[in-house]
Parts: structure tokens; sequence; C-alpha cells
């Protein structure tokens, strides 16, 4: 074999390197190519119709108290600072009701005089007259102390006269009920004879006269009497 010559040795070792880059080139892995991460498209959320604002809320009015325009004075039963009054509803009935006592609801009875009451109804204060007159000056009233003083003792004493059997007072009859509303209220009339009170004989003029003081400290008022030669018990409630 010839010598080479050294332009072959340079062309052989050109095509060497030449061949082994082409190799490197081929064997070399291309680079990664970096990997984004994965956008997740979210969609926004729907718009959702605002509700409607809630219609004012408009407060209540209290249950107004009932009104003391339709009461009616019918009695009053003195006793001391205290005592009770008879009063009348705009339905016709009649109550016993102390100082101090509910005469309907959010009504009170605040004070008394022989001939007049007050009432109280929220904040609002009204004055009862006898026969329910409306409040006047004492010297329009018209009314002597006497017979203001509907329910006192000396009322008991000149409404009632003593009956008697065998010679002992037994009760007392009613003459003139004008003076005597709380036996109005129990249904007794003129003529009726009252045997006892609270289960206490009206047998003396003593008794009789004790006869306010003892229907102001009850609860309740039962009155027995003769109608016609029949015997007949009435109860009378006394509101506090």
């Amino acid at each position: 074999m010839a010598d080479s010559t050294p332009s072959e040795w340079a062309l052989a070792l050109g095509g060497g390197l030449m061949l082994a880059a082409g190799l490197v080139w081929i064997l070399d892995p291309l680079p990664e190519q970096g990997t984004e991460p994965a956008v997740e498209l979210t969609a926004p959320p729907p718009v959702l119709p605002q509700p409607a604002p809630p219609a004012p809320v408009v407060p209540q009015a209290a249950p107004a108290p009932a009104a003391s325009g339709g009461f009616i004075l019918r009695g009053v039963l003195m006793r001391g600072s205290g005592g009770a009054a008879i009063i009348e509803a705009e339905d016709g009935r009649q109550r016993l009701v102390r100082a101090g006592g509910t005469v309907a609801p959010g009504v009170i009875l605040t004070e008394l005089t022989p001939g007049s009451v007050a009432l109280l109804s929220g904040g609002t204060r009204q004055t009862l007259v006898l026969d329910g007159g409306s409040p006047a000056a004492p010297a329009a009233a018209g009314r002597s102390p006497v017979k203001a003083m509907a329910s006192t003792a000396n009322d008991y004493r000149l409404g009632m006269k003593p009956v008697r059997e065998g010679g002992r007072v037994i009760g007392h009859e009613i003459v003139d009920m004008t003076r005597l509303p709380l036996f109005r209220m129990a249904g007794l009339r003129s003529g009726d004879i009252v045997m006892a009170i609270g289960g206490q004989g009206l047998d003396s003029q003593e008794k009789l006269l004790e006869l306010p003081a003892e229907v102001a400290g009850s609860n309740s008022v039962s009155i027995d009497y003769r109608r016609g030669g029949a015997s007949a018990t009435a109860t009378v409630e006394v509101a506090r």
C-alpha cells in the first residue's frame, strides 16, 4: 500500500470529525420542552338577580285600653280613706269595685268621694258622678249631701224599715230603692224584706248601720231576702 499524502490525511481526518459530530448530534437527546401547567378554565358564577328587599315592618299599635266614657256611677260605699263604688258598664252589668280595683281591662278606679269617683284609662283621668252625670262644679251638682252619699249608713237607715214578728225584728224591708244601689244591683226591689247580709241576720239597727263597712270589706256579698213569702238569696261580686 502506497503511503498516503498529507492532503489525503487531512481529508480523512476532517471526514472523521464530521462523522463524529453527526453521531453526537444524533445520539444526544433533544432537550425536553418545558411543560407549562395546565390552566383550568373556570366559568364565572352566574349573576343571579338580587332578591327584593323585605317590606318594612309596620309596628302594630298596642290595643287601646277600654274607654271609660260608657261607665255610669250607681253608688258609692265610703269607708274611711277607702271604700267601693257600684259602676255600670255599657252592657248594663253592674259591679262593685274597690278603690284601686279594675273596672274593666285598662280602666282603674283611683279615687272615691261621697258623690263621685275617678277612673284612670291609658293615662287619661275621668270623673264619674252619681246617676251618670257629667262632672260639674259642686255648686252646680244640685244634690244634697244625704242623697249624694247613696251608700252610707244613713241611706240604709232611711231606705229600709224594720220588720217584726212576735215582737222582735226579723229583718228590714226596702222602702226607698233609690238609696240602695247595692240591692238594686242584686235584683231586689221595694217591698223585699232583707233577712241577712253575708250570713249575718239583719235583725237590729246596729247591724243595719254596719252594712257599708261590711260590704266594702268583702269579696262578695250574699243577700238573703223574702219576697211574697218566698225566701231567696242573691250574691253580688265585689271586684278588687
